[in-house]
């Protein structure tokens, strides 16, 4: 009985020390592949907009970071090639799904 005791607890301690490194691996992973994902959706839309509105190198862009040209800017360029974005002025247009 002792021996079983015994292993029980080994196999606990193992399990403490193991388990959160696997959960940090997995979500290191998990941001990866969602940046990789971001990196793919933006790098096609950058390309769209290209072939409609022109080499980027020739785009206006805003001169202030926060200036309402950047509205212009982002509405012009980059919302049309966009699937499932919306324009978003209040606080609760969030959406309610998770995007993978």
């Amino acid at each position: 009985m002792a021996e079983v005791l015994i292993t029980l607890g080994v196999i606990g301690i193992l399990a403490t020390m193991t388990i959160p490194m696997l959960l940090t691996k997995y979500q290191k992973q998990v941001a990866v592949e969602r940046l990789k994902k971001f990196y793919s959706v933006m790098a096609n839309v950058i390309k769209l907009s290209e072939y409609e509105n022109g080499e980027m190198a020739y785009w206006v862009f805003p001169k202030e970071s926060y200036d309402k040209s950047i509205d212009k800017f982002f509405q012009r360029y980059y919302l049309p090639y966009m699937k499932d974005a919306e324009e978003c002025y209040s606080s609760n247009c969030f959406s309610k799904e998770v995007y993978k």
